[in-house]
């Protein structure tokens, strides 16, 4: 039974509850396309993107690196400073009007909210952003507040270590005064499946196409899996049905 016994589901926020990750490759295209005068397709980018920040994880600043790589690899002149500004000015707009919910969120956040568990964000989203969705985006704001459905929000200035650490998930329970055994973690990306399961948390993975290309491994992680919020919401209203 995947929420007998447990009091708080935990979730990531990019490609989990929101579709934004498809959002980052526009952004990236346009900055690209203004630096470098250059036509990029949208999955390419995502590809040495993910490679990149993948390979910095360990940095003071992993987007400011990314900046560094997209300097050298287009020859331009201006700072990764100024690039970084840039990349975060196009993404202003992005962020305030066209991110949303994916499909089924709120169905899912009430349910679980109505059966008395705590609901809480462990991302490593920039505060910025996390901002951005808090005050400025009326589609999220609309649909489910995050201040009203979340008790904890944990972004990635509150960490020294992102995912694949568990650090985020640490903190986050310690926050609720709960243990892992009394939580359960909604991840789509390999590295957010492999932090939520050093923390000792069950995994429920909920398909996103941009992290399909490592499914299989974190379906080897996975104590649950959905393909989309409507499946997660009728497998959480059967097992309460079960217990009527």
């Amino acid at each position: 039974m995947m929420i007998e016994n447990k009091k708080a589901a935990i979730f990531d926020w990019d490609g989990t509850l929101v579709d934004s990750m498809g959002i980052w490759n526009k952004i990236d295209k346009i900055l690209i396309k203004q630096i470098a005068g250059v036509n990029v397709d949208e999955d390419t980018i995502g590809f040495f993107r993910d490679k990149m920040l993948a390979s910095c994880r360990g940095d003071a600043n992993p987007y400011l690196s990314y900046c560094v790589f997209l300097r050298e690899k287009y020859n331009v002149s201006i700072s990764a400073e100024k690039i970084h500004d840039l990349r975060y000015t196009i993404a202003d707009s992005y962020l305030s009007n066209v991110v949303t919910y994916k499909a089924g969120v709120k169905k899912v956040l009430d349910i679980l909210k109505n059966c008395g568990l705590i609901l809480a964000i462990a991302t490593t989203t920039k505060k910025t952003n996390m901002d951005i969705y808090r005050r400025r985006n009326e589609n999220i704001k609309r649909r489910a507040s995050i201040d009203q459905y979340f008790s904890a929000v944990y972004v990635k200035e509150d960490v020294k270590n992102i995912k694949p650490d568990p650090e985020v998930y640490i903190k986050t329970m310690k926050k609720l005064q709960l243990e892992p055994k009394e939580c359960l973690a909604f991840e789509d990306s390999l590295s957010g499946a492999q932090a939520a399961k050093a923390a000792g948390i069950d995994l429920v993975y909920m398909y996103d196409k941009f992290s399909a290309k490592d499914r299989e491994k974190i379906t080897a992680l996975a104590d649950y899996q959905f393909s989309d919020f409507r499946e997660l919401y009728e497998a959480v209203h059967k097992e309460l049905e079960t217990k009527i």
